[in-house]
């Protein structure tokens, strides 16, 4: 016998373990790191808006969406937002291709 609690959940067989589910994949950022230049006198994140391509430019210290910049890196930023941080790193492009002639 099973027992249905709610919408496609049901209670475990006697004798069965329940097996918790799976822990959904976290949603992509609503933005992507488009470049970083590091200074002595202070780096900036160029990171764009995933909905409108549009690419600002930000510092340590600056908000973004619920969050603020915290660090800037080579190729990657931490944003720290209420859930926690939040890490954009550059995205790996594959090597050029040369045509050949």
């Amino acid at each position: 016998m099973r027992v249905l609690l709610g919408a496609g959940r049901a209670s475990a067989p006697p004798g069965e373990a329940r097996v918790p589910p799976a822990e959904a994949p976290k949603p992509a950022p609503p933005w992507r790191l488009a470049g970083t230049v590091l200074r002595a006198e202070g780096s900036t994140a160029y990171i764009a808006d995933a909905a409108t391509s549009q690419v600002k430019s930000y510092r340590v210290g600056d908000a973004i969406g619920d969050g603020v910049v915290e660090t800037i890196e080579e190729r990657h930023v931490v944003l720290g937002t209420p859930r926690g941080p939040v890490e954009l790193r550059m995205e790996e492009l594959p090597p050029a291709r040369v045509p050949r002639r």
